[in-house]
């Protein structure tokens, strides 16, 4: 379907997807998820997700497209990206992506978080936010908008003489309500930020990612700063912790790992916050598994440390490692975890 002559939406995809036509024939398509699709399937396993192409036919024959030449994702949620490898397989599209969640992208298996994709998924060029890119005849800025998950950008064209903000799911419904959830990661003040980005950008159409299309005036922009400053307000009342917006103080990186039998891994552990002091780690190891050395110092400043762990001789399943942390005289218990399957061979 047309919003203008060169910016198209597909009608049936789950997530919203929009393409930008160029006039050499080729698309660049913004989120390509599950295409077309009536509702989220009843199941979470691999074969209720199965992504297919089936209106990329369509696509061609209504618009005289010639290639599918590239694909922009506003996030890594697998509804905005679970057929961008089929697009790379079957029509050599090239991914471009923020800096800030390319490594998602392509190494999954180092984070936990929700909604991820099953597939690494390679990236062909990464782009900085704030600064324009070239697509074509196009140039589009992608700006980094935490909010709605940590790991998103939006993205700002001009085409057939109109501004577009493609803007993934920041805002549901009417485009104003705040689209947070605290296991993707976000800061308390990023929905008043994400409304002076809107507002300076001032585009003529905002494309969300499943809710309708916005012709935006001086009263949306309005209800946008409003609700922000009031997000912020609650959020300051009623979490008064440092960092109220991440689920624990520690991450272990990555967060799914496969190794042989008697292998070793290496993992690194991340505070999620700077400490005012040092911070003693421990690490719980599951039976069969070591570590030389499993309890650390953090000291005042400290982001990181690196555990060295020795899997067991023998297959193990999604085995949990956590760590756990005291600062000062203070015990937080286990603030990380990580799954490791212990292999017989390695492909």
């Amino acid at each position: 379907e047309k919003i203008s002559e060169h910016v198209l939406f597909n009608r049936t995809s789950m997530a919203n997807s929009y393409v930008l036509l160029s006039e050499s024939g080729k698309a660049l398509v913004i989120d390509f998820g599950y295409d077309f699709m009536a509702g989220v399937a009843s199941g979470t396993d691999r074969s209720a997700r199965r992504p297919w192409l089936y209106t990329v036919s369509a696509l061609k024959e209504q618009f005289g497209v010639t290639s599918i030449d590239a694909c922009l994702p506003t996030h890594y949620h697998d509804d905005h990206v679970a057929g961008i490898n089929l697009l790379r397989r079957e029509y050599g599209t090239k991914v471009i992506c923020p800096e800030g969640y390319a490594d998602l992208l392509e190494h999954p298996d180092r984070y936990d978080l929700p909604c991820l994709w099953y597939d690494p998924i390679p990236v062909d060029r990464r782009v900085k936010c704030g600064e324009p890119f070239r697509w074509e005849e196009y140039e589009i800025t992608p700006f980094a908008m935490s909010g709605h998950t940590r790991y998103e950008a939006a993205f700002f064209f001009t085409a057939d003489g109109q501004k577009f903000l493609c803007t993934g799911d920041q805002y549901e419904g009417d485009g104003t309500l705040p689209n947070y959830v605290y296991k993707n990661l976000f800061s308390y003040e990023d929905f008043e930020e994400s409304a002076k980005l809107y507002r300076k950008l001032s585009p003529d159409w905002i494309l969300s990612g499943h809710w309708p299309w916005i012709r935006p005036d001086e009263a949306f922009y309005d209800r946008l700063e409003e609700t922000g400053r009031e997000l912020q307000k609650l959020h300051g009342e009623l979490l008064p912790e440092e960092n109220p917006c991440e689920d624990f103080q520690l991450r272990i990186q990555p967060y799914q790992v496969e190794v042989a039998c008697g292998g070793k891994l290496s993992v690194q552990v991340h505070l999620t916050a700077p400490k005012r002091e040092s911070a003693g780690l421990e690490l719980i190891l599951p039976e069969g598994f070591s570590c030389a050395e499993p309890v650390r110092m953090l000291q005042k400043g400290e982001e990181s440390c690196t555990f060295s762990i020795e899997a067991p001789d023998r297959p193990v399943r999604r085995a949990r490692i956590g760590c756990r942390m005291k600062a000062g005289d203070k015990l937080f218990g286990t603030q990380a975890e990580m799954l490791v399957t212990v292999k017989e061979e390695m492909r």
